[in-house]
């Protein structure tokens, strides 16, 4: 049959609203899903004609016809398939039919009672829908079973004529378990034509099944079972449908085994589906933020603000060229190992050589470094020796300091199959991004930020799921006023909204002093704003740094200690 717009709707275009004669639908399906309300609901589609437009003019303005709107969905018109009314002559049931069925638990007036007739020594059923006879269901009058039916008939429901449809409606997989329930006293009842696959009975029933209130499913204990019953509650409503549940595999089975009483008691226990995604706040499991796993910042007030880093959150750091934002998280890398937390250390802007570099001279710190003449600056620099410089890689190395190699891949799926390799087989707890813009999205600058805020919700996704921290750099775009604000890191606000932390480092130059009220503070070489920190409320605080351009090491402005010692030490 012709799908309908509303049909269409239905089964195609998600969350929509009725405006008249037009289907507003929340997302438009040609520009995509927009988290920002402004852009939202912006696609009609007409409920009698089918023409549509999407009104989000300078970003996608499309329209066109119903079978243009089918073609992009991949969605062919069909026609109401034709049935064939049987035309076979059946008998009484008697003989070898009667004897097996009274075998399988069913009296004489049970079998009276339904369409039950015989042909050449086997049990046919028969199917009615409005008192015409639509399908002739054949089973063999034994144990070793085998269905077939006239060809072309109906695909009903066996007995939908006989069904009142203001009380409680039971569903059985087939034709014995049906009279297995009239045994037991149940008479509003009706049984799938063709087993659990084919669900075509209930377009063909429709009109008699939108009017019952309650639906009780009573599939076989099995695979096939479980999956029609999965299947009839999405396309009945899983607010009126009902689950029988038994050890054994159908209800003809348990009459044979429990008689009507262990009918009645497994209809009396049958359950109501829970609303999906929904639980008891008594459910919930107990959560003391002061027991949480975190890796401990080398900054005493992060840990005081945020807790340190806690396992199963996800951090964003922004801040502009220059501003130390990188240099900062490496730091972090080397206490996280230094507190027993391997890690991750994806830098997809540094080559491999120059990341050891840098993370060697703040493992040193000012006590293990040394000078040397850089001849074309024309100036003295600091190196490490030989010495400490062999610890500092032994040290990093028996404690899971990893550096994800991003000359080999830096597309999206094998950062994530990385990541979980390395939590499963390293047991690594902590992981940085650095930056998002380096991710290969493969994707259209046009779906670029879409793609960007699906990867950060796949980092949340992860450290939830293997309760591990990730750090992931977000550079800003350019600023409104003279300092980075958290609405200015560049892609989608949907970023901010989905991770537990954002912090914005910034270096602090003439330009900058007084808008981070800075006025007459000249030893504040940079600073931190905490943009966010969802555990404890925290937003809108700021923290003074200094820096040590020797070794590259921040420390808190009002603690200044450079002199740090990691655990290479010891080696």
């Amino acid at each position: 049959m012709d799908i309908t717009p509303q049909e269409f709707a239905n089964q195609y275009l998600g969350n929509y609203k009725i405006k008249g004669s037009e289907i507003n639908t929340k997302h438009c399906p040609f520009c995509g899903p927009n988290t920002k309300r402004d852009n939202q609901y912006k696609f009609f589609l007409n409920a009698d004609e089918g023409t549509y437009k999407c009104h989000r003019e300078k970003h996608c303005g499309v329209s066109g016809s119903f079978t243009e709107l089918k073609e992009h969905f991949g969605v062919d018109d069909y026609e109401k398939p034709k049935f064939e009314k049987p035309k076979v002559k059946t008998e009484n049931p008697g003989g070898k039919v009667i004897e097996y069925l009274k075998l399988r638990g069913f009296s004489e007036e049970t079998i009276k009672k339904h369409a039950v007739k015989a042909q050449n020594g086997n049990i046919a059923f028969e199917y009615y829908q409005n008192g015409e006879l639509v399908l002739v269901k054949y089973r063999t009058a034994s144990k070793n079973k085998k269905y077939w039916q006239e060809g072309g008939g109906k695909p009903v429901l066996w007995e939908i004529d006989k069904i009142d449809t203001d009380k409680p409606v039971i569903i059985t997989e087939g034709e014995m378990d049906k009279l297995a329930l009239h045994e037991a006293g149940e008479e509003n009842v009706v049984s799938v034509p063709f087993g659990s696959n084919n669900l075509k009975w209930i377009d063909e029933c429709w009109e008699t099944l939108e009017k019952v209130d309650q639906f009780i499913i009573w599939a076989d204990n099995d695979e096939a079972g479980k999956k029609m019953k999965n299947e009839i509650v999405k396309r009945l409503g899983r607010h009126r449908c009902f689950i029988a549940n038994s050890e054994l595999k159908d209800a003809n089975l348990v009459l044979f085994k429990k008689g009507a009483e262990g009918i009645q008691e497994v209809l009396n226990n049958a359950e109501a589906i829970p609303v999906a995604r929904l639980v008891d706040l008594k459910d919930i499991e107990e959560f003391d933020p002061t027991q949480i796993e975190a890796v401990k910042s080398n900054i005493p007030l992060i840990n005081k603000y945020l807790g340190g880093y806690m396992m199963g959150a996800v951090t964003i750091w922004t801040g502009s060229n220059g501003s130390g934002k990188s240099t900062f998280i490496n730091q972090e890398v080397l206490n996280a190992v230094e507190y027993g937390f391997g890690t991750v250390l994806l830098t997809g802007e540094l080559p491999n050589w120059l990341i050891r570099y840098w993370l060697e001279l703040q493992a040193a710190g000012p006590k293990h470094i040394e000078p040397q003449y850089d001849r074309l600056r024309d100036e003295q620099t600091y190196r490490v020796p030989k010495k400490p410089k062999a610890k500092i890689r032994e040290w990093c190395s028996n404690n899971n300091l990893k550096i994800y190699d991003s000359f080999e891949s830096l597309d999206v799926e094998d950062i994530k199959e990385t990541f979980t390799g390395a939590v499963q087989q390293l047991g690594i707890k902590n992981f940085v991004v650095d930056n998002l813009m380096i991710v290969n999205y493969n994707a259209s600058q046009r779906e670029k930020y879409n793609k960007q805020a699906q990867f950060v919700a796949a980092m949340k996704e992860f450290a939830k799921k293997y309760d591990v921290h990730v750090h992931v750099v977000a550079h800003p775009r350019k600023p409104k006023g003279a300092v980075i604000t958290k609405e200015d890191i560049a892609g989608l606000y949907e970023i901010t909204n989905l991770v537990d932390n954002v912090i914005g480092i910034h270096r602090v130059t003439d330009r900058n002093r007084d808008a981070l009220g800075l006025k007459n503070d000249y030893e504040t070489e940079n600073v931190l704003d905490i943009f966010k920190g969802r555990i404890y409320g925290m937003q809108d605080l700021r923290i003074k740094l200094g820096f040590n351009e020797d070794c590259k090491r921040f420390a808190q402005r009002d603690v200044n200690d450079f002199r740090r010692q990691y655990g290479w030490e010891e080696y």
